[in-house]
């Protein structure tokens, strides 16, 4: 049952390998649109204040309606910073 599992698993990653090869612009559009919620979400677990809003207009530069502390705001720039890093880091297909 594992072994199908896996093997499902693989067909299908290598189905989306092969669709996957002429829409690299529309991936890093859906990537670059995934910033804000991963960040949001990540923060969320350590007790961030923020919400999924205050969080995308905090990574677009736009001022938020409440006063939020400068950790936050911090906290979610670099996120964002790392998560962009780690985007153009060479992918280790092994």
């Amino acid at each position: 049952m594992k072994l199908m599992r896996l093997q499902r698993i693989s067909e299908l990653f290598a189905q989306f390998q092969l669709k996957s090869k002429e829409q690299e612009s529309l991936l890093t559009m859906v990537d670059d649109t995934e910033i804000a919620e991963r960040v949001y979400n990540s923060n969320a677990i350590e007790n961030s204040t923020l919400t999924l809003p205050e969080t995308e207009k905090i990574l677009i530069q736009l001022e938020i309606n409440r006063h939020v502390s400068l950790r936050e705001v911090f906290e979610a720039k670099n996120l964002a910073l790392v998560y962009s890093y780690i985007k153009k880091l060479p992918q280790n297909n092994s």
